[in-house]
């Protein structure tokens, strides 16, 4: 059995890198995923590392990318790291 990421949570907060997405939070509410996307935006390593591409907030109502037939997750927030 597998457990998908931010099952029952309504937001999550996605890097992005050249690797792909990865989840590194899941929220039941907007303002606590604001929280991590913030920090995340202004975070040294983040901002310094150069592998780190963006940040995301999406909002998986209107479904989850990671399971096939669930539609598009809307994002509500992002921002890029640098020019590349």
């Amino acid at each position: 059995m597998t457990t998908r990421a931010g099952a029952g949570k309504r937001y999550g907060v996605v890097s992005h890198d050249g690797w792909g997405n990865t989840c590194v939070g899941d929220f039941n509410s907007l303002e606590e995923a604001r929280e991590l996307f913030g920090a995340l935006c202004s975070d040294h390593w983040f901002l310094t590392d150069g592998s780190v591409k963006g940040v995301s907030i999406v909002d998986r109502e209107a479904g989850d990318p990671g399971v096939p037939g669930t539609g598009e997750a809307s994002i509500v927030a992002s921002h890029r790291f640098g020019t590349g």
